[in-house]
């Protein structure tokens, strides 16, 4: 996800019209030309989800470029030193009782369209919808949905292998977005699976973490996918089944 410049307030005003139509945000980049690129998951086939890329200049007007990755779904992309990508999403549905399994796989790319599949398994756990988030030591935090509560790992090798991090006071919710504040604390915002809100903590390591109060953006929704705009504002995707909108933050 993109780094915060300022606090991103409590109060976030939903913009009027769809943003990108038949899709779920997972993760929206900014590519050198200060253009944004968003990945999102939607339907490949009847019976396949897969991840799709849509480009705008203002981050209001979406224009769909297609299917990056076939059978993969639940992306994030990190953004490498070298200038490479790599994308870590879901693969999978092995039976696991009620549920399905989804293990987190990878691919890389050097130009955020034309994507390989990397071999083994990146992290190896029940758990879905990933954000990531560069450290200032350089290192990567993943988080994910592991009910009943969010999970996280590290990794100090850009992405190919994860430890999984001891945790206190996460949240009890799913699918989480994850930015940094300006004096290197952070904000999660995540998705109550009662409510349907978009709710937030915050925390000053990454690890323990306190439940703010109040709702950001009441309603039924899901993936809630936060960047920071030129201005020093921010922008929340989030996904009201079907189609992508998004709300603002002063």
């Amino acid at each position: 996800m993109l780094k915060g410049g300022q606090l991103p307030g409590g109060d976030w005003v939903k913009e009027n019209g769809v943003r990108v139509s038949d899709g779920t945000p997972m993760c929206t980049i900014m590519l050198p030309d200060n253009t944004y690129r968003m990945y999102y998951t939607a339907a490949s086939s009847p019976n396949e989800l897969g991840t799709f890329s849509a480009i705008s200049a203002d981050g209001l007007t979406w224009t769909k470029e297609g299917v990056r990755i076939e059978n993969g779904f639940n992306s994030v992309v990190m953004q490498l030193d070298n200038g490479s990508y790599r994308m870590i999403f879901n693969e999978g549905g092995t039976p696991g009782g009620t549920e399905f399994v989804f293990w987190f796989v990878s691919a890389t790319s050097t130009d955020g369209l034309t994507w390989v599949r990397e071999p083994g398994i990146r992290l190896e756990d029940k758990g879905s919808v990933p954000d990531i988030i560069k450290l200032p030591d350089g290192r990567y935090r993943i988080y994910y949905c592991s009910l009943p509560a969010i999970q996280c790992a590290i990794s100090s090798d850009n992405g190919l292998t994860w430890e999984k991090e001891t945790t206190s006071g996460m949240p009890e919710g799913v699918d989480p977005d994850v930015i940094m504040l300006p004096d290197e604390t952070y904000r999660m915002f995540y998705v109550d699976p009662i409510s349907g809100g978009i709710y937030s903590a915050v925390s000053h390591d990454g690890l323990t973490w306190t439940k703010e109060e109040g709702v950001r953006l009441t309603g039924h929704f899901a993936d809630p996918d936060v960047v920071e705009l030129p201005n020093g504002t921010y922008r929340m995707y989030y996904c009201d089944p079907p189609n992508i909108l998004s709300a603002k933050s002063p």
